[in-house]
Formats: C-alpha cells, sequence, structure tokens
C-alpha cells in the first residue's frame, strides 16, 4: 500500500478527484488513508468477486480505473461496472519491479515525460519531542528477519550514541517472543512494544521517532512514508523493492553488491557495518 500510495495520490491531482481504492484487507489501507485527502473510499475486496460488489461499484458511476497489476480480473471488473476507461499494466502477468512499474505506467497513461511525487502518509501532526529510534524486528519470514542478538548488540550501541532516546521495537504478535528476549536483557523502561498493537495504534508511536532500523517489512515502508529517516536490512529480497522512497537507506551485507530472492544473507549483515551505514 505504502509503494502504491504516492502514485494514487498522483492520480487525485492529475484527475482533480478523490479515489476510492479497491484493495484487500491485509494492505490496512483504510487505516493508512484515513486523513487521506485524496481518498474518497476503501473498500475492501475478497479474492473472490461477487455481484454485490458488481452492483455497488456500478451504483457508485466511475468513469475511470487505475489498475496496478497484470491480469485479466479486475480488467474485466472495471466493464462489468460500467467503467469504460479502463488502464492496467495489460494482461500477461510478468515480473516486474513493484516500485518502478507505477511510475513507468502512471507516465504511460497521462503521457507524461516526468514524475515527481511524495511519499506521505497523512496522519495528525504530533509535537513531542522526536527522539524515539524505531527497531524493526519483524518480517514476513525467517529469511528476512535478522537475528534478535544482533539487534540486541545494535540496540545497547545505538544506546551509548543517542543516550536520551528510547527504542520503539516493531514486529507482529509472533515477535513478542523476541521482544521479551530484548525486554530481559536491556533496559526495561526504554522500550516500547508495538507486537500487540495495531496499525494505527503503532503509527502513534512510530510518528515521534528520528529513525527506522530494522528489517524490509511493512513497518519500514510506513516509517519512510511518514517522513522518518528509514535503514532496511535487506539479506533476501531485493532493494529495488524501497527505490520508490528516497527516505529509505537499504543495507545489504558487507561485502555484496546487490541481493536477490532467496539470497538467504540477512545474517550475514553484521552490528557494525549498521551502525557504519546510519553514522
Amino acid at each position: 500500500m505504502c509503494v502504491f500510495l504516492p502514485f494514487i495520490h498522483e492520480i487525485s491531482k492529475i484527475e482533480n478527484s478523490k479515489v476510492t481504492i479497491l484493495t484487500k484487507k491485509r494492505s490496512s489501507a483504510k487505516c493508512i488513508t484515513e486523513n487521506d485527502p485524496h481518498v474518497e473510499e476503501v473498500i475492501y475486496i475478497s479474492d473472490k468477486i461477487n455481484l454485490n460488489l458488481i452492483k455497488n461499484l456500478r451504483s457508485k458511476k466511475f468513469s475511470k480505473s487505475f489498475i496496478f497489476h497484470y491480469g485479466l480480473k479486475f480488467i474485466l471488473l472495471s466493464y462489468a461496472c460500467n467503467i469504460r476507461k479502463v488502464f492496467s499494466y495489460g494482461f500477461i502477468k510478468k515480473n516486474k519491479n513493484i516500485s518502478t512499474e507505477p511510475k513507468k505506467n502512471l507516465k504511460k497513461w497521462f503521457n507524461l515525460k516526468s514524475l515527481n511525487y511524495e511519499c506521505k502518509i497523512f496522519f495528525p501532526e504530533n509535537h513531542e519531542n522526536k527522539n524515539n529510534i524505531i527497531i524493526g524486528i519483524g518480517g514476513s519470514g525467517p529469511t528476512k528477519k535478522w537475528r534478535v542478538e544482533n539487534y540486541l548488540n545494535l540496540i545497547i550501541k545505538l544506546n551509548k550514541l543517542y543516550p536520551h532516546s528510547k527504542f520503539i521495537i516493531a514486529g507482529g504478535k509472533e515477535d513478542i517472543v523476541n521482544y521479551k528476549f530484548l525486554e530481559t536483557n536491556f533496559i526495561k523502561s526504554k522500550l516500547t512494544s508495538l507486537c500487540d498493537l495495531n496499525i494505527k495504534s503503532s503509527i502513534n508511536h512510530i510518528i515521534n521517532s528520528k529513525m527506522y532500523i530494522g528489517n524490509d517489512t511493512g513497518f519500514m515502508h510506513i516509517s519512510a512514508s511518514l517522513g522518518i529517516k528509514t535503514f532496511g536490512l535487506f539479506g533476501d529480497t531485493p532493494t529495488n523493492y524501497a527505490e520508490y522512497n528516497k527516505l529509505i537507506t537499504p543495507i545489504i551485507p558487507r561485502g555484496f553488491s546487490k541481493i536477490e530472492h532467496n539470497s538467504r544473507a540477512i545474517n550475514k549483515i553484521d552490528v557494525d557495518w549498521v551502525l557504519g551505514n546510519i553514522n
């Protein structure tokens, strides 16, 4: 959602109209766009298209649809809903870069030579001292997660560099065990867990931070879209996933020229290398 949001904003600006987003619930789009001036509504859908969805979309009388992936399903859905101007990547699925495809296609759809976009989640300003550091221990699988022992070592060293900072530990429910490990081995009062919070509550903590350091995960994208300087650890996915947002600095293992899918190199990143990149 964070990758597509800048380009959704551009469509809204070019068309001078708010947009409706059709997406799956796991995108957390309703929360992320709750205060977004470019978004009229978010409609969550399942994998199967049903008649009630078609009736609902028809009643809204959309004039255009923009489809940010390959395939026939949403093209056919658009025509079923009497939408006559349909823009999509194409029929045949291709293995493309998720972060560069929206930019390329938006330029094609609107016949633009260049595109200057802003990566931004609109969220109420919080004027507290932005001194927290987010530590992103979560991830979509074990090959994308840096060892929790590495994070403990990193936090100890960061605490010496930034003694007045607190550490926001960003992860999901499956990361609570790792949070407990950090809590046991560090100063409990300097740690805050997001592992059992929803996205909206998490953002309330994240927005008070000056820096994100952690795995390539949703919290990395959210932090950067909130305007926070972000350092993502990449050991099993290509760094081009982060190219859409200039606030994300990818960190790959020392001596590597690039990372590919299934590189399985996340734990070849050493703590001092991470600190050096941050400095």
